[in-house]
Protein backbone atom coordinates (compact mmCIF):
# COMPACT_ATOMS: atom_id res chain seq x y z
CA UNK A 1 0.00 0.00 0.00
CA UNK A 2 1.19 3.49 -0.86
CA UNK A 3 0.03 6.46 1.21
CA UNK A 4 0.16 10.02 -0.11
CA UNK A 5 -0.89 13.20 1.69
CA UNK A 6 -1.11 16.77 0.47
CA UNK A 7 -3.16 19.96 0.73
CA UNK A 8 -5.32 22.07 -1.58
CA UNK A 9 -7.09 25.40 -1.08
CA UNK A 10 -10.68 25.07 0.09
CA UNK A 11 -13.64 26.65 -1.64
CA UNK A 12 -13.83 28.96 1.39
CA UNK A 13 -10.56 30.57 0.15
CA UNK A 14 -9.10 30.32 3.66
CA UNK A 15 -8.57 26.71 4.68
CA UNK A 16 -5.89 24.38 3.38
CA UNK A 17 -7.68 21.05 2.97
CA UNK A 18 -5.80 17.90 3.92
CA UNK A 19 -6.24 15.01 1.46
CA UNK A 20 -4.98 11.45 1.95
CA UNK A 21 -4.85 8.67 -0.64
CA UNK A 22 -4.23 5.02 0.18
CA UNK A 23 -3.35 3.22 -3.05
CA UNK A 24 -3.05 -0.55 -3.64
CA UNK A 25 0.32 -1.90 -4.73
CA UNK A 26 -1.30 -3.67 -7.69
CA UNK A 27 -4.17 -2.95 -10.05
CA UNK A 28 -6.93 -0.62 -8.85
CA UNK A 29 -10.38 -2.22 -9.23
CA UNK A 30 -12.41 0.61 -7.71
CA UNK A 31 -12.13 3.84 -5.72
CA UNK A 32 -13.90 4.60 -2.45
CA UNK A 33 -13.93 8.20 -1.25
CA UNK A 34 -14.78 8.44 2.45
CA UNK A 35 -16.65 11.49 3.73
CA UNK A 36 -16.18 11.38 7.49
CA UNK A 37 -18.65 12.46 10.17
CA UNK A 38 -18.65 15.47 12.46
CA UNK A 39 -15.70 15.68 14.88
CA UNK A 40 -13.83 12.98 12.91
CA UNK A 41 -10.84 13.04 10.57
CA UNK A 42 -9.51 10.77 7.83
CA UNK A 43 -6.86 9.21 10.04
CA UNK A 44 -9.67 7.30 11.73
CA UNK A 45 -10.19 5.36 8.49
CA UNK A 46 -6.63 4.14 7.96
CA UNK A 47 -7.47 0.62 9.15
CA UNK A 48 -10.39 0.52 6.70
CA UNK A 49 -8.06 1.74 3.94
CA UNK A 50 -5.42 -0.89 4.72
CA UNK A 51 -8.10 -3.60 4.56
CA UNK A 52 -9.49 -2.38 1.24
CA UNK A 53 -6.19 -1.75 -0.54
CA UNK A 54 -5.38 -5.43 -0.01
CA UNK A 55 -8.46 -6.11 -2.13
CA UNK A 56 -7.45 -3.74 -4.92
CA UNK A 57 -9.55 -0.75 -3.87
CA UNK A 58 -8.06 2.73 -3.59
CA UNK A 59 -9.34 4.70 -0.59
CA UNK A 60 -9.25 8.49 -0.48
CA UNK A 61 -10.71 11.27 1.62
CA UNK A 62 -10.28 14.78 2.94
CA UNK A 63 -10.42 16.29 6.40
CA UNK A 64 -13.45 18.54 6.10
CA UNK A 65 -13.08 22.22 7.00
CA UNK A 66 -12.50 22.50 10.74
CA UNK A 67 -11.48 18.85 11.14
CA UNK A 68 -8.18 17.02 11.53
CA UNK A 69 -5.42 18.85 9.67
CA UNK A 70 -7.89 21.12 7.81
CA UNK A 71 -8.06 23.71 10.57
CA UNK A 72 -7.00 27.32 10.90
CA UNK A 73 -6.86 27.40 14.67
CA UNK A 74 -5.08 25.57 17.47
CA UNK A 75 -8.20 24.85 19.51
CA UNK A 76 -9.60 22.36 16.96
CA UNK A 77 -12.84 24.33 16.79
CA UNK A 78 -15.15 23.57 13.91
CA UNK A 79 -15.45 27.02 12.36
CA UNK A 80 -17.15 27.90 9.07
CA UNK A 81 -16.78 31.45 7.78
CA UNK A 82 -20.25 32.15 6.38
CA UNK A 83 -23.87 31.05 6.35
CA UNK A 84 -24.36 28.46 3.64
CA UNK A 85 -20.78 27.24 4.03
CA UNK A 86 -21.91 23.62 3.94
CA UNK A 87 -21.79 24.18 0.17
CA UNK A 88 -18.03 24.74 0.53
CA UNK A 89 -17.77 21.30 2.14
CA UNK A 90 -19.57 19.78 -0.85
CA UNK A 91 -17.33 21.68 -3.27
CA UNK A 92 -14.20 20.44 -1.47
CA UNK A 93 -15.50 16.88 -1.79
CA UNK A 94 -15.89 17.50 -5.51
CA UNK A 95 -12.34 18.84 -5.80
CA UNK A 96 -11.16 15.53 -4.38
CA UNK A 97 -13.41 13.55 -6.75
CA UNK A 98 -12.16 15.43 -9.81
CA UNK A 99 -8.51 15.07 -8.82
CA UNK A 100 -8.64 11.33 -8.18
CA UNK A 101 -10.81 10.61 -11.23
CA UNK A 102 -8.25 12.47 -13.32
CA UNK A 103 -5.51 10.19 -12.01
CA UNK A 104 -7.49 6.99 -12.60
CA UNK A 105 -9.70 7.48 -15.63
CA UNK A 106 -12.44 4.88 -16.06
CA UNK A 107 -12.07 3.28 -12.63
CA UNK A 108 -15.44 2.88 -10.85
CA UNK A 109 -15.92 5.55 -8.17
CA UNK A 110 -17.94 5.19 -4.95
CA UNK A 111 -18.73 7.98 -2.49
CA UNK A 112 -19.25 6.79 1.09
CA UNK A 113 -20.58 9.13 3.80
CA UNK A 114 -20.71 8.41 7.51
CA UNK A 115 -23.11 10.23 9.87
CA UNK A 116 -23.06 13.93 8.83
CA UNK A 117 -20.85 12.81 5.97
CA UNK A 118 -23.84 10.94 4.53
CA UNK A 119 -25.81 14.21 4.52
CA UNK A 120 -23.00 15.83 2.55
CA UNK A 121 -22.92 12.89 0.14
CA UNK A 122 -26.64 13.32 -0.52
CA UNK A 123 -26.06 17.02 -1.19
CA UNK A 124 -23.31 15.97 -3.59
CA UNK A 125 -25.59 13.50 -5.40
CA UNK A 126 -28.13 16.28 -5.92
CA UNK A 127 -25.58 18.82 -7.16
CA UNK A 128 -23.39 16.42 -9.18
CA UNK A 129 -25.64 13.48 -10.13
CA UNK A 130 -23.48 12.10 -12.96
CA UNK A 131 -19.97 12.17 -11.50
CA UNK A 132 -19.80 9.00 -9.42
CA UNK A 133 -20.89 5.39 -9.98
CA UNK A 134 -22.48 4.55 -6.63
CA UNK A 135 -22.88 5.77 -3.07
CA UNK A 136 -23.02 4.43 0.48
CA UNK A 137 -24.92 6.26 3.23
CA UNK A 138 -24.13 5.20 6.80
CA UNK A 139 -25.86 6.32 10.00
CA UNK A 140 -28.06 9.10 8.63
CA UNK A 141 -30.93 10.15 10.89
CA UNK A 142 -34.27 11.28 9.48
CA UNK A 143 -35.26 14.80 10.51
CA UNK A 144 -38.47 16.32 9.14
CA UNK A 145 -38.90 19.98 8.25
CA UNK A 146 -40.82 20.77 11.43
CA UNK A 147 -37.93 19.55 13.59
CA UNK A 148 -35.43 21.32 11.36
CA UNK A 149 -37.31 24.61 11.72
CA UNK A 150 -37.30 24.24 15.50
CA UNK A 151 -33.60 23.35 15.60
CA UNK A 152 -32.71 26.27 13.35
CA UNK A 153 -34.57 28.75 15.57
CA UNK A 154 -32.81 27.39 18.64
CA UNK A 155 -29.33 27.49 17.15
CA UNK A 156 -29.86 31.03 15.84
CA UNK A 157 -30.81 32.11 19.36
CA UNK A 158 -27.59 30.55 20.65
CA UNK A 159 -25.57 32.34 17.96
CA UNK A 160 -27.16 35.65 18.90
CA UNK A 161 -26.48 35.07 22.60
CA UNK A 162 -23.10 33.29 22.60
CA UNK A 163 -21.63 33.83 19.14
CA UNK A 164 -20.77 31.66 16.13
CA UNK A 165 -17.80 29.77 17.52
CA UNK A 166 -19.15 28.84 20.95
CA UNK A 167 -19.90 25.17 21.53
CA UNK A 168 -23.49 24.39 20.59
CA UNK A 169 -25.49 23.72 23.74
CA UNK A 170 -28.34 22.28 21.67
CA UNK A 171 -26.05 19.78 19.96
CA UNK A 172 -24.71 18.68 23.35
CA UNK A 173 -28.25 18.19 24.66
CA UNK A 174 -29.14 15.98 21.70
CA UNK A 175 -26.03 13.83 22.18
CA UNK A 176 -26.63 13.56 25.94
CA UNK A 177 -30.23 12.50 25.31
CA UNK A 178 -29.07 9.75 22.97
CA UNK A 179 -26.40 8.60 25.41
CA UNK A 180 -28.87 8.36 28.31
CA UNK A 181 -30.78 5.73 26.35
CA UNK A 182 -27.77 3.40 26.65
CA UNK A 183 -27.99 1.32 29.82
CA UNK A 184 -24.97 1.34 32.12
CA UNK A 185 -23.13 3.88 29.99
CA UNK A 186 -19.61 4.70 31.17
CA UNK A 187 -18.73 7.61 28.87
CA UNK A 188 -20.45 10.33 26.88
CA UNK A 189 -19.79 8.33 23.71
CA UNK A 190 -21.37 4.96 24.49
CA UNK A 191 -24.21 5.72 22.07
CA UNK A 192 -21.66 5.52 19.24
CA UNK A 193 -20.53 1.92 19.65
CA UNK A 194 -20.12 -0.96 22.08
CA UNK A 195 -16.36 -1.39 21.97
CA UNK A 196 -14.67 0.06 25.06
CA UNK A 197 -11.35 -0.16 23.24
CA UNK A 198 -12.59 1.89 20.28
CA UNK A 199 -14.38 4.42 22.50
CA UNK A 200 -11.18 4.99 24.50
CA UNK A 201 -9.23 5.30 21.26
CA UNK A 202 -11.72 7.94 20.10
CA UNK A 203 -11.53 9.86 23.41
CA UNK A 204 -7.72 9.92 23.32
CA UNK A 205 -7.47 10.90 19.65
CA UNK A 206 -5.62 14.22 19.61
CA UNK A 207 -6.93 15.17 16.16
CA UNK A 208 -10.64 14.64 16.73
CA UNK A 209 -12.90 17.63 17.24
CA UNK A 210 -13.84 18.66 20.76
CA UNK A 211 -17.17 20.43 20.24
CA UNK A 212 -19.58 21.16 17.44
CA UNK A 213 -19.78 24.96 17.28
CA UNK A 214 -22.95 26.97 16.78
CA UNK A 215 -21.98 27.92 13.24
CA UNK A 216 -21.20 24.32 12.33
CA UNK A 217 -24.46 23.03 13.79
CA UNK A 218 -26.32 25.69 11.80
CA UNK A 219 -24.64 24.42 8.62
CA UNK A 220 -25.52 20.82 9.52
CA UNK A 221 -29.16 21.90 9.76
CA UNK A 222 -29.01 23.81 6.46
CA UNK A 223 -27.39 20.83 4.74
CA UNK A 224 -30.19 18.60 6.05
CA UNK A 225 -32.80 21.07 4.84
CA UNK A 226 -31.31 21.08 1.35
CA UNK A 227 -31.95 17.35 0.88
CA UNK A 228 -35.55 17.40 2.08
CA UNK A 229 -38.42 16.84 -0.30
CA UNK A 230 -39.19 14.67 -3.28
CA UNK A 231 -38.15 17.41 -5.72
CA UNK A 232 -34.58 17.35 -4.35
CA UNK A 233 -34.31 13.56 -4.50
CA UNK A 234 -35.51 13.60 -8.11
CA UNK A 235 -32.39 15.60 -9.03
CA UNK A 236 -30.30 12.51 -8.26
CA UNK A 237 -29.35 9.99 -10.96
CA UNK A 238 -31.95 7.23 -10.57
CA UNK A 239 -29.70 4.67 -12.28
CA UNK A 240 -26.85 4.81 -9.77
CA UNK A 241 -26.86 2.16 -6.99
CA UNK A 242 -27.12 3.24 -3.34
CA UNK A 243 -26.40 1.25 -0.18
CA UNK A 244 -27.93 2.52 3.08
CA UNK A 245 -26.55 1.16 6.35
CA UNK A 246 -27.32 1.63 10.04
CA UNK A 247 -26.95 -0.15 13.35
CA UNK A 248 -30.00 -1.86 14.81
CA UNK A 249 -29.11 -0.41 18.23
CA UNK A 250 -28.41 3.11 16.94
CA UNK A 251 -30.59 5.52 18.91
CA UNK A 252 -29.78 8.41 16.53
CA UNK A 253 -31.38 6.61 13.54
CA UNK A 254 -34.37 5.37 15.56
CA UNK A 255 -32.75 1.94 15.79
CA UNK A 256 -32.20 1.68 12.06
CA UNK A 257 -35.77 2.57 11.10
CA UNK A 258 -34.64 5.85 9.52
CA UNK A 259 -32.57 3.86 7.00
CA UNK A 260 -35.66 2.00 5.83
CA UNK A 261 -37.64 5.25 5.64
CA UNK A 262 -34.94 6.79 3.47
CA UNK A 263 -34.96 3.74 1.21
CA UNK A 264 -38.74 4.08 0.76
CA UNK A 265 -38.32 7.77 -0.14
CA UNK A 266 -35.78 6.88 -2.81
CA UNK A 267 -38.00 4.19 -4.30
CA UNK A 268 -40.91 6.62 -4.52
CA UNK A 269 -38.62 8.74 -6.71
CA UNK A 270 -37.89 5.77 -9.00
CA UNK A 271 -34.49 5.03 -7.48
CA UNK A 272 -34.87 1.26 -7.41
CA UNK A 273 -31.19 0.28 -7.28
CA UNK A 274 -31.14 0.88 -3.51
CA UNK A 275 -30.41 -1.57 -0.70
CA UNK A 276 -30.67 -1.37 3.08
CA UNK A 277 -28.43 -3.28 5.48
CA UNK A 278 -29.12 -3.09 9.21
CA UNK A 279 -26.20 -4.34 11.29
CA UNK A 280 -27.73 -6.36 14.12
CA UNK A 281 -25.09 -5.83 16.82
CA UNK A 282 -24.16 -2.21 16.18
CA UNK A 283 -24.98 1.26 17.44
CA UNK A 284 -24.18 4.41 15.45
CA UNK A 285 -20.53 4.06 14.43
CA UNK A 286 -20.56 0.75 12.57
CA UNK A 287 -17.14 1.51 11.04
CA UNK A 288 -15.37 1.47 14.43
CA UNK A 289 -16.75 -1.39 16.48
CA UNK A 290 -15.57 -4.88 17.41
CA UNK A 291 -17.35 -6.38 14.38
CA UNK A 292 -16.13 -3.72 11.94
CA UNK A 293 -14.56 -6.31 9.63
CA UNK A 294 -18.00 -7.78 9.06
CA UNK A 295 -19.10 -4.28 7.98
CA UNK A 296 -16.04 -3.91 5.75
CA UNK A 297 -16.75 -7.27 4.11
CA UNK A 298 -20.39 -6.44 3.45
CA UNK A 299 -19.50 -3.13 1.81
CA UNK A 300 -16.75 -4.80 -0.22
CA UNK A 301 -19.21 -7.43 -1.45
CA UNK A 302 -21.73 -4.75 -2.43
CA UNK A 303 -19.08 -2.80 -4.36
CA UNK A 304 -17.96 -5.98 -6.14
CA UNK A 305 -21.50 -6.91 -7.10
CA UNK A 306 -23.10 -3.54 -7.82
CA UNK A 307 -20.22 -1.36 -8.96
CA UNK A 308 -17.38 -2.96 -10.88
CA UNK A 309 -19.30 -6.07 -11.95
CA UNK A 310 -22.47 -4.24 -12.91
CA UNK A 311 -20.89 -1.08 -14.27
CA UNK A 312 -20.58 -2.33 -17.85
CA UNK A 313 -24.32 -2.77 -18.11
CA UNK A 314 -24.89 0.83 -17.02
CA UNK A 315 -22.18 2.60 -19.04
CA UNK A 316 -22.31 2.85 -22.81
CA UNK A 317 -24.49 -0.28 -22.92
CA UNK A 318 -21.36 -2.41 -22.86
CA UNK A 319 -22.23 -5.75 -21.26
CA UNK A 320 -19.61 -8.29 -20.32
CA UNK A 321 -20.88 -11.82 -19.63
CA UNK A 322 -19.35 -14.90 -18.10
CA UNK A 323 -16.48 -13.26 -16.29
CA UNK A 324 -16.14 -14.17 -12.63
CA UNK A 325 -12.95 -12.33 -11.81
CA UNK A 326 -13.66 -8.67 -11.01
CA UNK A 327 -10.37 -7.44 -12.45
CA UNK A 328 -10.96 -9.33 -15.70
CA UNK A 329 -14.41 -7.74 -15.78
CA UNK A 330 -12.98 -4.25 -15.39
CA UNK A 331 -10.20 -4.79 -17.94
CA UNK A 332 -12.61 -6.22 -20.49
CA UNK A 333 -14.99 -3.33 -19.94
CA UNK A 334 -12.25 -0.76 -20.50
CA UNK A 335 -11.13 -2.51 -23.69
CA UNK A 336 -14.72 -2.50 -24.98
CA UNK A 337 -15.09 1.22 -24.24
CA UNK A 338 -11.80 2.04 -25.98
CA UNK A 339 -12.83 0.00 -29.03
CA UNK A 340 -16.15 1.83 -29.16
CA UNK A 341 -14.42 5.21 -28.87
CA UNK A 342 -11.97 4.26 -31.63
CA UNK A 343 -14.82 3.26 -33.95
CA UNK A 344 -16.62 6.55 -33.29
CA UNK A 345 -13.44 8.50 -33.98
CA UNK A 346 -12.89 6.55 -37.21
CA UNK A 347 -16.43 7.39 -38.37
CA UNK A 348 -15.71 11.09 -37.87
Amino acid sequence: MKKNEFFFKSKDNETNIHMVIWEPDGTINAIVQVVHGELEHMGMYEEFAEYYTRGGILVVGIDLIGHGFSTNNETRKMVLNREGAYEDLVSDIDTCVEYVKGLHVGVPYVLMGISFGSVLVRNYLIKYPKKIDGSILIGECDVNNMKLNLLERQVRKEIKKYGDISASLKYRKIINRWNKKIKNNNTSYDWMNKSNEMINKYINDQLRGVDVTNCYFREMILALRNIQGIDKIKNMDTNKPILIMAGKEDVSTNYGKDARKLCDKFKKCNIYEVMVKIMEDNRHDIMHDDNRYKVYDYIYGWISQKIYRGIAARRDEVLVDGVENAQEQQDKYLRAVREKQAKEKYKE
